[in-house]
């Protein structure tokens, strides 16, 4: 994301070619190139993994395993407050405290474990989410580097030219 905001921001704001004067020009050309070089080391870290899983599969897997733990937890909350449900029951000599207490126990398990449902669907289905979205962020940054890439052809052959008139310039200038 932050390479693909860096592409249209470098050639909104650092246009050298339409700069007039040499120190201007000078000035938005290292700022233009800087991002530039900005923007292909982003591109590079997130598309090259080295041969390890990309940061698209990893926050997937994160996501996922998150999922089963809070499902892990909600389960582990719900026998808590069942074995303790029975505990009271077991108590019941004290009537309706007991009673009030079981039930009141029994109601925190149901919610514990619907809780720990939820909370696991909706983790999963970020991971899900991430997972289905990182190829198609990865063609826009492909796409937009594609395009950089040609701008900065265009802008080098452009200051190549200039260049080149540049020096014939001088080379006339001396010789006369």
């Amino acid at each position: 994301m932050l390479a693909a905001s860096t592409v249209p921001t470098t050639l909104a704001g650092h246009r050298f070619w339409e700069a007039n004067d040499t120190e201007t020009r000078n000035e938005q050309l290292m700022q233009f190139c800087k991002n530039a070089g900005l923007a292909a080391g982003l591109l590079a870290t997130a598309l090259d993994t080295g041969g390890r899983p990309s940061v698209f599969w990893r926050s997937r897997r994160a996501a996922s395993k998150a999922a089963g733990s809070v499902a892990t937890a909600a389960g582990a909350v719900g026998t808590a407050a069942g074995s303790a449900s029975h505990k009271v029951a077991e108590l019941g000599s004290s009537g309706d405290l007991s009673s009030d207490l079981a039930s009141r126990t029994d109601h925190l398990v149901s919610h514990a474990s619907a809780a720990g449902h939820v909370i696991g669907e909706h983790a999963a289905a970020v991971g899900h989410t991430v997972g289905e979205q990182a190829p198609v962020v990865g063609r826009a940054i492909a796409e937009h580097a594609g395009e950089l890439a040609h701008t900065l052809t265009d802008a080098a052959q452009s200051v190549a030219g200039t260049l080149g008139k540049v020096s014939s310039n001088a080379k006339q200038r001396l010789a006369a």
